[in-house]
């Protein structure tokens, strides 16, 4: 927190934007960054992650819980909505999965590291699934050298990568 401004709550600003999150989320992404700043303060990222969450759901949801606090620098505010997205129409779900497949194509050229597939399919509590029960793991290219491990010396242990 810092500037004049530290400390700043908008309790009526906070009240609108949990309403608008619900009801019109595209209007809170036409706002630029010095309109949230003034209605909202200086450390209103959060919001990005609240715009995430609700671009995560279809248009239409129900908030079913929603809670708010101000203990005393910042506003603590928590929702639970249903998503009421009916279900898919014939070919929607194969023309969703192909435009995620052609938004990677060439992704494999990049000299970053980058995902393979790895033939295992997901155990309980395992990592996430991609099509066909197909895993996505990190490997590194090569870009980011993997440290040696060291010796213990006069100065205390050392442990392998640290």
């Amino acid at each position: 927190m810092h500037g004049e401004r530290a400390g700043f709550n908008n309790t009526a600003w906070d009240a609108k934007f949990l309403d608008l999150i619900e009801k019109d989320p595209v209007r809170v992404t036409g706002m630029t960054q010095a309109e949230l700043a003034e209605l909202g303060g200086l450390e209103g990222a959060e919001i990005i992650m609240w715009l995430i969450m609700r671009g995560a759901l279809s248009a239409q949801v129900k908030k079913v819980h929603q809670t708010y606090y101000l203990p005393s620098m910042t506003g603590i505010a928590t929702a639970i909505y249903e998503n009421e997205a009916s279900a898919p129409l014939a070919g929607e779900v194969a023309r969703h999965r192909a435009r995620m497949a052609e938004q990677l194509l060439g992704a494999e050229r990049l000299r970053e590291c980058r995902s393979r597939v790895q033939g295992r399919p997901q155990k309980a509590g395992g990592p996430p699934v991609g099509p066909g029960g197909r895993w996505f793991r990190p490997q590194c290219c090569g870009q980011f050298p993997q440290r040696a491990a060291r010796s213990p010396s006069a100065d205390g242990p050392r442990f392998p990568n640290s």
